[in-house]
């Protein structure tokens, strides 16, 4: 795994401008992950068709997808000179839960710490603005290092899911509590 370099990470709400470069950072994470856990071609082909058809909308018209809405945030790790090179946006479900959604660090910057950062700023906004119990997701199982990060900071898989498209990718869901964010500091 390669090691971000030791610069600052400055976390900030999306902008419109922004959409480019997060569209390619949410792709190439996908696909470097599911590279590094030797997806089969038919599996592969189903996963690049799934982020073309709908993962990359929302990158595509950011501004009703996750900005200046009250329900979605979306945020932005960026270099000092302001170049995004991570993500990660939380969208509330209802009074008690948030989900968390578009996780994803450039493959060449991942491993320092800022799919850390992100999430701390992600719960921090969902218990600030929502005060949500609860914060959600989905990930598919191929996403190994992913699952490992999440588990590693609590969350705990809750289903296995059995509907839905893209079921050969294998969704999972996972839930953590928000208390225990104290593991996070």
């Amino acid at each position: 795994m390669a090691h971000a370099p030791q610069t600052p990470t400055i976390i900030r709400p999306a902008v419109p401008a922004d959409a480019d470069e997060l569209e390619k950072i949410y792709y190439f994470a996908n696909l470097d992950a599911a590279l590094k856990s030797d997806l089969s071609l038919p599996k592969m082909k189903q996963l690049v068709k799934m982020l073309d058809a709908g993962a990359l909308g929302d990158f595509r018209d950011i501004s009703p997808s996750f900005i200046d809405r009250s329900d979605r945030a979306l945020f932005v790790a960026v270099t000092p000179d302001n170049t995004p090179y991570g993500m990660a946006a939380v969208m509330q479900l209802d009074e008690d839960r948030a989900e968390l959604q578009r996780v994803a660090v450039d493959p060449l910057r991942q491993g320092g710490g800022t799919a850390k950062k992100l999430m701390i700023h992600c719960i921090d906004h969902v218990l600030d603005r929502w005060n949500a119990r609860f914060l959600e997701l989905w990930t598919r199982d191929h996403m190994q290092a992913a699952v490992g990060f999440y588990q590693k900071i609590g969350f705990v898989e809750t289903d296995h899911s059995k509907e839905g498209t893209y079921l050969d990718l294998n969704p999972m869901h996972f839930r953590l509590t928000l208390d225990a964010r104290l593991a996070l500091s």
